[in-house]
C-alpha cells in the first residue's frame, strides 16, 4: 500500500476488524517518530469507517500536543470501504488546508470590501457544491473544479444523447468529457490526484495542455503544439504563433486581423 501513497507514512499498532470491532488500541508512544515540522498531521485506520474509534483517540491524543494546525482523518473524508482512497483524500485536504483557508479569508474579505453580503459556495469535482466553511476542511474536494464546470456548460448547451466526447476548447487546455444518456460520466470510485487514487467524488474527466493559444514551436522532434502560452494568437496581436493561427491559415476557422 505505502508506494500508493503521496507520503511516507508512520505505521502504529492497533487494529479495527472489518465488523467495526477494537481489536487493540494504538499505542501512542509510537507517535514519537512523527515528523511535526509543518503542523499538519493525517490519521488513517483500515476499517475506520465502521468503527473510527483509533482514529478519533490517535487525533485526540496529536491534538493534545498542540503542536498541529489541522488534522485530517480518513474517515471524515469518505463513508467508502477503500482505505488507500481515504488516506490521500485525507492527505491532500492536510497539503490544501493552508491555501484554502487564505483563499477563502481573502474572498470573504473582498465581498465585505464591496458590500456585498452573500455565501460563498464552491464547485466540487462532481459538480456539485459546498459552502466555503466546509470546503476549508476538505480542499481537495476542490480538485478539478474547472474541467466539471466545462462539462455542466456542455451539458446545458448541448444535452449530449447516447453515448459521446465532449471537448472544451479554452486558451491553454482542453477538457475531455465522457457522456452516457445526456449525463457526465463519474470516475467509478474518485478523482486520481498527481497519480494518487483519492475517494474525492468527481467526474470522468482530462485536461490536456493545449488550448487556443498553445505556442507553435518547431523543435528537433518536429512541430510542437504547447504548453507553453506567450500570449493571444497572432491574429489578435500577439508576437508568437499559435494553434488558432494555424487554424486561421489553413482555412478552418475564421477571426483576427487580416
Amino acid at each position: 500500500v505505502r508506494d500508493r501513497l503521496p507520503a511516507r507514512p508512520v505505521v502504529l499498532s492497533g487494529y479495527v476488524d472489518h465488523r467495526g470491532n477494537v481489536v487493540a488500541p494504538p499505542r501512542f508512544e509510537e507517535l514519537q517518530t512523527l515528523d511535526i515540522t509543518d503542523g499538519l498531521a493525517v490519521v488513517s485506520g483500515k476499517f475506520a469507517v465502521r468503527n473510527p474509534a483509533n482514529e478519533q483517540l490517535v487525533a485526540a491524543k496529536l491534538a493534545e500536543w498542540g503542536a498541529f494546525d489541522y488534522i485530517a482523518t480518513g474517515a471524515a473524508m469518505s463513508g467508502a470501504l477503500n482505505f488507500t482512497r481515504r488516506t490521500n483524500s485525507a492527505y491532500y485536504a492536510a497539503a490544501t488546508w493552508r491555501l484554502t483557508q487564505r483563499f477563502f479569508a481573502a474572498a470573504q474579505a473582498a465581498l465585505v470590501q464591496r458590500g456585498i453580503v452573500a455565501p460563498i459556495v464552491v464547485m466540487k469535482a462532481d459538480g456539485g457544491a459546498l459552502p466555503a466553511p466546509d470546503l476549508t476542511e476538505r480542499g481537495c474536494e476542490a480538485v478539478f473544479t474547472g474541467p466539471a464546470a466545462s462539462a455542466l456548460g456542455v451539458q446545458a448547451l448541448v444535452a449530449p444523447q447516447g453515448r459521446a466526447i465532449s471537448l472544451d476548447i479554452g486558451g491553454t487546455t482542453t477538457d475531455i468529457a465522457l457522456w452516457e444518456e445526456g449525463r457526465p460520466v463519474m470516475a467509478r470510485e474518485g478523482a486520481t490526484i498527481n497519480g494518487y487514487p483519492t475517494a474525492v467524488r468527481a467526474l470522468l474527466l482530462r485536461s490536456v495542455g493545449i488550448g487556443g493559444d498553445s505556442l507553435l514551436q518547431m523543435t528537433e522532434a518536429g512541430l510542437q503544439v504547447g504548453p507553453a502560452r506567450l500570449g493571444p494568437a497572432m491574429a489578435f496581436g500577439g508576437a508568437a504563433p499559435t494553434l488558432t493561427d494555424a487554424l486561421i491559415v489553413a482555412g478552418k476557422i475564421s477571426g483576427g486581423a487580416p
